[in-house]
């Protein structure tokens, strides 16, 4: 039994997906439990709660800070960054193994290669020094997303190219649009390009990260679906029954360099339509943190 107080979410699991359990709310119970004990982590952390940035987090499910760092700073973390990839990827050639669906993690020495379908991720290790040490020490980025996710601070970045494929040959299943978790996680994009609409920009459904009473009621019924079919749990929903049922709408998020994208990814959320090989580039963070941690 000690999976109900795990971070697992998947219905393949024979106590998380347990039918009999479910049909009792136990999916609407860890999801209760899982929110009562960040609200209480955030507490212990003793950063400012009345944040506006935290603020509308709680309120939206996403913040988006245009002009994130000073110019001459961002200038300075842009060309060391790009170098660094430049770098890796001439020692390193992108091999496409014709992965279909959420693929295999490839590791190579200093990062790793995964694709979604067509579409490439490509992450590199980031260096803790120098200009990236301004980076991990912004004090309004370590505010952000340790209230955010409810835990300390630590450094769970990489940079990121993201290489988007041709949709009618091999689909990206990360454009359906879909929760990561039941429990508030985070995702973080930093750009370090333009992103416009032709690069696939993060799309969300802004405030469907909060649990109302439509959501409690999806949320139970998918769990009695994804248990009778031993599903996984990052649940996937059209866009239609998105704007009906919760009355929003999947929103693209073509954003400027420079700009800080941080969302709660129990929202619902996709990878936004793109131009075959077009890319998208960023520093990239994710904090899922242990749902039923006390202590932050």
């Amino acid at each position: 039994m000690w999976q109900i107080f795990s971070g697992r979410k998947s219905f393949a699991d024979p106590v998380v997906g347990n039918y009999r359990l479910n049909r009792l709310g136990l999916h609407l119970g860890r999801i209760w439990l899982a929110d009562r004990m960040l609200a209480g982590r955030r507490r212990l952390l003793g950063l400012n709660l009345s944040s506006a940035h935290l603020q509308t987090l709680k309120k939206d499910g996403i913040v988006v800070i245009h002009n994130f760092l000073p110019d001459d700073i961002y200038q300075q973390l842009k060309q060391q960054s790009l170098a660094l990839m430049e770098q890796v990827d001439n020692e390193y050639p992108v091999l496409n193994h014709g992965d279909r669906g959420f693929g295999p993690k490839r590791q190579f020495k200093g990062g790793f290669d995964r694709f979604d379908g067509g579409s490439l991720n490509r992450f590199y290790d980031m260096p803790e020094q120098g200009i990236f040490a301004h980076w991990l020490n912004e004090p309004r980025l370590r505010s952000l997303v340790s209230l955010g996710a409810g835990n300390r601070f630590d450094n769970r970045f990489r940079l990121y190219r993201l290489r988007h494929g041709d949709e009618g040959d091999n689909p990206d299943n990360q454009r359906l649009a879909h929760k990561d978790t039941f429990h508030s996680s985070i995702k973080m994009w930093f750009s370090l390009s333009d992103v416009t609409l032709d690069d696939g920009p993060f799309c969300y459904a802004a405030g469907t990260h909060r649990m109302t009473r439509q959501r409690r009621q999806w949320e139970y019924q998918r769990s009695l679906h994804a248990a009778r079919n031993n599903l996984g749990g990052a649940f996937r929903i059209s866009e239609e029954d998105i704007r009906e049922l919760f009355g929003a709408e999947l929103k693209p998020y073509p954003v400027p360099e420079n700009t800080l994208v941080l969302a709660d990814v129990r929202g619902f959320h996709c990878r936004g339509n793109a131009v075959a090989g077009r890319e998208r580039l960023s520093i990239y963070g994710s904090y899922r943190p242990t749902p039923f941690k006390p202590l932050p």
